[in-house]
């Protein structure tokens, strides 16, 4: 991992504060009280959060008149308080950084918002993640481990994954075939756990039509995804993984 890459001038500026540890570095911008921690190692949970972030994550960058630097916002969306706040107690573990957990008016949607650019820089610069809209989206390369890549399924698959009585699988934005059918590749490479292939459709919502774009497990390895892919959504939680 290059943690050279951390530091984007443009978006951060020139006064930052480090110290050198043996597994991570500590960042501090001038006038900030965040001692952001970044670990010089990718991890399970990073791996984990990775997943999370492509799945349920906004990333934005946005320009300001009254400052020479942009704006920085992660925020995560989800259904569950429970599993946000488990998630923030995660991103405190490893980074040393807690985000701000809110409820959205009127909807049953949890948002985890961090404004930290020290943390978007590393999701960005270092990992690789887009900004913007999830289109056209990549396997970062430091997840593309056999002891790395169940954890961020799992990420991806706590947030975009679905279940049914009839078959348990990722959707997505349709522009995101190519990604999924990596997902689909690495799966069975790495554990023998295979993906039927990709199905494009259509789907109706609030009036307006979106192209989405799903996998499917195979029903022979419905019980080793569950078994070997450490999910920790309490959607699953109840759920007859012996599909019919």
């Amino acid at each position: 991992m290059e943690i050279s890459k951390l530091i984007d001038r443009k978006v951060i500026g020139t006064r930052i504060y480090t110290e050198n540890y043996e597994n991570y570095i500590t960042y501090r911008m001038k006038r900030s009280p965040y001692l952001v921690k970044i670990p010089r190692i990718i991890n399970s949970d990073i791996s984990y959060l990775i997943g999370f972030v492509m799945g349920d994550g906004n990333i934005t960058l946005i320009d300001r008149k009254i400052s020479a630097f942009p704006r920085t916002k992660i925020n995560i969306y989800n259904s569950s308080m429970s599993l946000l706040s488990r998630v923030n107690l995660t991103f405190k573990e490893n980074f040393n950084i807690s985000g701000k957990l809110w409820k959205k008016k009127d909807k049953n949607c949890y948002v985890l918002t961090f404004n930290n650019k020290i943390l978007w820089s590393f999701f960005v610069n270092v990992i690789g993640l887009k900004p913007k809209k999830k289109k056209y989206l990549e396997v970062v390369r430091c997840v593309k481990k056999e002891d790395l890549f169940r954890y961020f399924l799992a990420g991806l698959m706590d947030t975009d994954g679905f279940f049914t009585s009839r078959t348990f699988g990722i959707m997505m934005n349709g522009t995101n075939e190519k990604f999924l059918r990596e997902i689909s590749y690495l799966s069975d490479k790495f554990y023998d756990i295979k993906f039927l292939k990709p199905v494009l459709s259509d789907i109706i919502v609030d009036g307006k039509t979106y192209n989405r774009v799903q996998i499917n497990l195979s029903r022979h390895s419905v019980r080793d995804f569950v078994q070997q892919i450490p999910l920790k959504n309490e959607k699953w939680a109840g759920q007859d993984f012996h599909l019919k």
